[in-house]
């Protein structure tokens, strides 16, 4: 069963891709997601100055500028994902919903976009 995105996740969600794009670490696509194997929501980061990075470093350049916010963003780490762009959600999304820049807050429940299934989805940008 899909629980609803809390209110509260998804305020931290935007607060914590406001900080990387402050931190010039800006993804080109930011989303929650729920994960079926995990039955629990991640965000999602992709693109931008992380496409170069493998995802051990882009965590941990996601963990370093979050660390240096006074106060850190009210969001367990562990629920934050870099993903390449050419992961399947990723490029579903941005092939379905190009938002363009800024903050969007588009909701998904159940549907299929370039022939993937997203369960469940919160999108802030998809560029």
């Amino acid at each position: 069963m899909i629980d609803e995105l809390p209110a509260g996740l998804i305020a931290a969600g935007k607060t914590v891709v406001r900080v990387l794009d402050a931190s010039g670490l800006a993804p080109d696509t930011a989303f929650w997601m729920w994960f079926r194997d995990v039955a629990g929501w991640r965000l999602v980061l992709s693109g931008g100055p992380f496409a170069r990075l493998d995802a051990a470093a882009a965590k941990r350049r996601v963990e370093t500028a979050l660390a240096g916010t006074d106060p850190p963003p009210p969001l367990d780490p562990a629920l934050i994902g870099v993903l390449s762009p050419d992961a399947a959600s990723v490029a579903a999304i941005r092939r379905g919903l190009a938002t363009g820049p800024g903050f969007h807050g588009i909701r998904l429940r159940n549907n299929t976009l370039a022939g993937v299934t997203i369960p469940a989805a919160y999108v802030y940008r998809a560029n």
